[in-house]
């Protein structure tokens, strides 16, 4: 998806293959990855971390529709099994397209504020970010500011997503920005 704003790299309508299985013990989250496994005709690799979230192994190439159709088999197979919805976590990578070559100190001054004001602000170091730890387990976005402008990873619910993008993108007019694409 493409705007004035941003670019993506990788958009939040991709599947993720990173599931959220916190609210259930342990116990039943691994017996859950390991029946299910068994149900589909072509089972995916999948860790299980200890804070609860299911993470099938992406193709290096990255995805494919393959994948992303065996995504979400296991996730029907495990919403299935546990009678309740099974949320995936939303991964994105997007660049906003903040012209950082035209910043005067002020305008850093907007940005940190605005940093402080957004949903979920964590610190500024070593690299601002939101909801969590970036080398940590989700929920987590993640900024670093490159020529293009500021690129943002995130590992997040798609609720989170949603409040963080739309907050960031109506407050953009405060800093000097340029149109998609600029390299």
């Amino acid at each position: 998806m493409e705007s004035d704003d941003y670019y993506d790299i990788r958009g939040p309508e991709q599947a993720s293959g990173v599931f959220d299985l916190r609210s259930h013990p342990k116990t039943l989250r691994e017996g859950l990855i390991q029946a299910v496994r068994r149900r589909l005709s072509q089972p995916l690799p999948v860790i299980l971390d200890a804070q609860g979230f299911a993470y099938c192994e992406e193709p290096d190439s990255g995805p494919n529709p393959h994948w992303t159709q065996q995504v979400f088999a296991l996730q029907q197979q495990m919403e299935i099994a546990l009678s309740q919805r099974v949320p995936m976590i939303t991964r994105v990578e997007r660049v906003y397209t903040i012209n950082f070559a035209v910043f005067q100190p002020t305008d850093w001054e907007t940005l940190a504020a605005l940093f402080g004001q957004m949903p979920g602000w964590v610190a500024a170091r070593p690299l601002p970010h939101w909801y969590g730890e970036p080398k940590a387990s989700p929920p987590f976005i993640v900024a670093r500011i490159e020529k293009q402008g500021l690129r943002v990873r995130a590992l997040i619910t798609t609720h989170e997503w949603l409040g963080w993008d739309t907050f960031l993108r109506k407050n953009l007019h405060r800093v000097p920005t340029r149109p998609a694409g600029f390299t």
